[in-house]
């Protein structure tokens, strides 16, 4: 641990910068286009391979969803398969044939029953991943190959504490140690390594940090470290495993919020977005485009719609003005 806040340390010193003109905000029509308008109104042009994300069907506290893809090569956009009320932060495997997801289930005014589920894209058929009497996951994400890691914390049915902050690999803990955020690991595209967000303790206050853990060996090595105002959260890796994608929340500094892009090996933060509701951001699988999330309300899952930006921070364009969320680029 001593060397782990050497480290840190040093690394506080690292500025997160912003590019010279940040993305500012696109308006949103007054109410959901139906699947055929917004067939039309997406930008063909700057897509490639397919994309999938979860699309609010009626607004409302418990709105109606459905998986639907992008199939740009195609030009077409098919709705994939139908979610119920209680599924939140759907993803698709990278072959397209798996969903995974958290469902939530309110149990009282305190607590609330998720669990961690898999389906199959064709057939529907559900399996259980992980669940829990009083069980809060998120975060579900895919392996390259196949594997499901997500976040646990919850309860014991006798109201002891349980587990706090454990990353699964499937049914087996992966990593247990410093406090994790409620949010997605991100693998690397090898298999070789996972990069979640935890937090720090100094002197009463919390830091963030985007922690990397080899899996083979289970070292960890800081990224990058925030400050006590900030939250992080959706980190995710490019492709080509260079380049890590997150987003940034900063109270003190509200003009720092947004998704910021850095090297996994800690260089050349690059701040893409500056608006705080921005989250999920997924990468194209040339690393040139960032897809990602801008909710009405960041303290909402169904209110939103997909946008698309270039890696350096221009030219955002609005890709779903129908509420889409937890966009993926599969392809």
């Amino acid at each position: 641990m001593k060397n782990i806040v050497i480290l840190i340390s040093g690394i506080l010193s690292l500025g997160l910068v912003s590019c010279e003109n940040p993305t500012g905000i696109i308006a949103l029509p007054p109410s959901p286009p139906s699947l055929q308008d917004e067939t039309a109104s997406i930008p063909w042009s700057k897509l490639t391979g397919k994309i999938a994300y979860v699309r609010a069907v009626n607004s409302g506290f418990y709105p109606t969803r459905r998986m639907v893809l992008i199939d740009a090569e195609k030009q077409r956009l098919v709705e994939i398969r139908k979610l119920d009320p209680g599924v939140r932060q759907a993803t698709v495997s990278a072959d397209g044939r798996t969903l995974a997801y958290v469902r939530n289930v309110n149990q009282s005014s305190y607590y609330y029953q998720a669990g961690i589920f898999k389906a199959d894209t064709g057939n529907g058929s559900e399996t259980t991943v992980y669940s829990n009497q009083s069980f809060s996951g998120a975060g579900p994400s895919w392996s390259k190959d196949g594997r499901l890691a997500y976040f646990a914390s919850g309860l014991s049915s006798g109201g002891t504490l349980q587990y706090h902050g454990v990353v699964y690999i499937e049914n087996a803990i992966f990593y247990q140690g410093l406090a994790c955020s409620s949010t997605r690991p991100a693998w690397s595209p090898d298999g070789t390594f996972m990069v979640v967000v935890a937090y720090y303790e100094v002197n009463y206050q919390t830091q963030p940090v985007l922690l990397k853990i080899l899996l083979s060996q289970g070292n960890t090595q800081p990224v990058v470290v925030g400050n006590f105002s900030d939250t992080f959260s959706d980190p995710v890796i490019s492709r080509d495993g260079q380049r890590l994608a997150f987003v940034r929340r900063s109270y003190s500094d509200t003009a720092a919020s947004g998704i910021w892009t850095i090297n996994v090996d800690g260089s050349d933060p690059t701040r893409v977005t500056n608006d705080e509701r921005d989250r999920y951001p997924c990468f194209s699988p040339d690393g040139a485009k960032i897809v990602f999330e801008r909710p009405t309300n960041y303290w909402t899952d169904s209110e939103g719609s997909i946008y698309l930006i270039n890696a350096n921070g221009t030219d955002l364009t609005l890709v779903t003005p129908n509420g889409g969320s937890w966009p993926t680029w599969i392809d």
